[in-house]
């Protein structure tokens, strides 16, 4: 996989090698992540994170482009406590769950740009994973990363939109999700009961919301068009 990803990275920087420069657009990204892990028994996007890069948009024609990415992203799980469970006079869960997972991540994506105002893209993205840090139950049970690891890689299709707020400056949202596990996990029943375990495969499901500034683009096609009226 990683060299699939790396091929199309390489044919991505040879296309861009025969366009002319004034025509390609880069772009700085910043903004936020709402997370949560599909498969963890812990539901809604309540983990927060940064999600930051820079971008290259080549021109496919008048409408089209071709973008690719290279991101920080931070995604995850939270859930506050739940319940107290004792056994004895000890406390030994409470439902809380706290997962932070740091990625590096290469998005490519094809855009349809509509007058410089809105652009909506469908791509996909190469995740590597270079941290990772899980909490269960307020740290009084070992998490289940000591058994086993999220995977090292994750591959997502996302949709996204940018629409211009002023001049260069975009507002951009985006959704993606995980085309495959990133980790099996085996739960255990809540508390001490005959109900039997069960596995679930689990997913990224991250919503995206970013600020970005393009570089080599003109403020605005409605601006162009009076000032050579004006002229």
């Amino acid at each position: 996989m990683r060299k699939t990803i790396t091929g199309l990275v390489l044919l991505f920087f040879i296309v861009v090698g025969n366009v002319s420069a004034q025509k390609i657009k880069g772009a700085v990204l910043a903004g936020t992540n709402l997370s949560q892990v599909d498969g963890d028994e812990v539901y809604g996007f309540y983990r927060s994170g940064w999600n930051f890069g820079l971008a290259a948009m080549v021109p496919l024609g008048n409408n089209f482009f071709l973008t690719i990415e290279n991101n920080f992203n931070q995604k995850g799980a939270y859930q506050k406590k739940q319940y107290e469970q004792f056994v004895g006079d000890s406390l030994v869960r409470t439902g809380e769950y706290d997962l932070r997972l740091n990625y590096v991540e290469i998005p490519v994506m094809l855009q349809y740009n509509d007058k410089d105002i809105l652009t909506g893209g469908l791509g996909v993205a190469y995740s590597r994973l270079v941290d990772s840090k899980e909490i269960e139950h307020g740290g009084l049970k070992e998490p289940y990363t000591e058994e086993r690891e999220f995977k090292k890689d994750d591959i997502l299709g996302f949709a996204d939109i940018q629409f211009r707020l002023y001049r260069r400056f975009y507002f951009n949202f985006r959704y993606s999700y995980s085309f495959r596990p990133i980790r099996e996990r085996l739960f255990d029943p809540q508390y001490d009961t005959s109900d039997d375990t069960w596995n679930r495969k689990q997913y990224n499901n991250s919503l995206t919301f970013r600020i970005m500034y393009r570089f080599n683009e003109n403020p605005s096609r409605k601006q162009s068009d009076s000032k050579r009226r004006n002229q």
